[in-house]
């Protein structure tokens, strides 16, 4: 994969494997081994619980003031729009 990159990139992106003392240095840098699934290098043995997350999910959403819909569409009662300005119609 490596050589697919631009040497910009290179410098950029770490290739991490399970077996590599360098890649657990390098997982332990950016995450708490403790907290990271052991399945992307981390220690975690929790097994993942799909009804956890979605009550966990369902939580953030209304914390953040989305809710969902039946259909399972999230809503929100925010409208985010993004207005741009013409620079030439000064």
């Amino acid at each position: 994969m490596k050589h697919f990159l631009e040497p910009k990139m290179d410098e950029k992106v770490k290739f991490v494997y399970n077996d590599s003392s360098e890649s657990q240095k390098i997982l332990g840098d950016m995450f708490d081994l403790d907290e990271l699934e052991h399945i992307f290098g981390g220690r975690n043995t929790a097994d993942f619980d799909i009804n956890v997350y979605a009550e966990r999910m369902k939580r953030r959403d209304r914390i953040r003031g989305a809710s969902t819909e039946d259909n399972g569409e999230a809503t929100s009662s925010r409208c985010w729009t993004k207005t741009t300005r013409n620079s030439s119609s000064v």
